[in-house]
């Protein structure tokens, strides 16, 4: 594996993915659209990856779309990944501050 995709999915992680998540996220936004079953195969992932990616969608990291009758995914819009990314802080943010309040 690629030191980039290494850095990338990392990110991910610290940004609230899961590691499995991550590689879904990266993987769609490696290769773009998807369908499931491609996704599933290129990421090397067995297991859950239809509940993977419907955590994803509920988030709006990546979107589904229905093509030639299949499930096909596709990486969200920059912005809702920056969504995410300011919900994770913010939801940091109150756990710090919950931590420090029971200190005292």
């Amino acid at each position: 594996m690629q030191k980039n995709t290494i850095l990338r999915r990392q990110l991910f992680v610290s940004l609230g993915l899961s590691d499995k998540e991550a590689v879904l996220y990266d993987t769609l936004l490696t290769h773009g659209q998807l369908p499931a079953a491609s996704l599933e195969k290129i990421s090397g992932l067995k297991k859950n990856t239809y509940i993977l990616l419907k955590r994803l969608e509920r988030r709006g990291l990546v979107q589904k779309m229905i093509k030639d009758g299949k499930s096909h995914y596709i990486v969200g819009s920059p912005e809702q990944l920056q969504a995410f990314t300011k919900e994770q802080e913010t939801r940091m943010m109150f756990i710090f501050k919950l931590r420090i309040m029971n200190l005292d």
